[in-house]
């Protein structure tokens, strides 16, 4: 099932503005941010090439430090892959980061209180008929430069939405179990047990939804 493309569009509130990586468009190793410093509010400029091309499905997570971790994602082959790059806006320049643990496409990447980064489910390749997603989830600590599996997930999805709760934990919301319809489940990252929780589901199955944390 090729024929499944995964959005890649993201909206990152950095410390200078808006970052907006536009990681889906062709050619796809082309990136763009706004450059929102005085007197160039609104004016966007080239950020430059990503190392590999991506065409679809990988996440961008914002870091502590102001750089953006790009992960996974479809190749120019078409393969599903684990690589890793670093975006730095001071200079727009990408460096390569650490591979996960495995290939990954169609994850969610959610930015932990303490400053790491968990991926969320995804595929690690493409099923002749149905694609089967991922039951596991890993974290990159930047201090580190590594990534780390957590424990096993409840139920496998494809993008779910992904929320930091007040109290660290991460709620995962939704999702696809093959890209193509929606889930009910509700699934509780704990960083400090690194253990994954299934709660009573929704009433509604949500496929690719979005998740917000209202003001406190």
């Amino acid at each position: 099932m090729r024929n499944v493309r995964f959005s890649s569009n993201v909206w990152l509130k950095a410390r200078s503005g808006l970052v907006w990586a536009s990681l889906l468009t062709l050619p796809a190793t082309t990136a763009a941010l706004p450059a929102l410093a005085a007197g160039e509010s609104g004016t966007w400029h080239a950020a430059g090439s990503l190392l590999q091309q991506r065409d679809n499905g990988q996440t961008a997570t914002l870091l502590p430090d102001g750089t953006v971790l790009v992960a996974g994602g479809q190749d120019s082959a078409g393969a599903i892959t684990a690589e890793t790059e670093i975006f730095h806006p001071a200079d727009s320049t990408w460096v390569k980061g650490p591979s996960m643990g495995g290939p990954r496409l169609g994850h969610t990447a959610v930015r932990l209180d303490d400053g790491r980064v968990l991926a969320i489910g995804g595929l690690s390749a493409f099923g002749t008929l149905v694609n089967t997603p991922l039951p596991t989830a890993e974290i990159y600590d930047a201090a580190a430069q590594a990534w780390s599996r957590t424990g096993v997930m409840p139920t496998a999805v494809i993008q779910p939405a992904a929320v930091v709760l007040p109290d660290s934990r991460v709620l995962a919301v939704g999702g696809s179990p093959n890209g193509t319809i929606g889930v009910s489940t509700l699934q509780v990252f704990d960083p400090r047990s690194n253990a994954w929780t299934a709660l009573r589901p929704m009433s509604t199955p949500l496929r690719c939804p979005s998740a917000l944390l209202p003001p406190r």
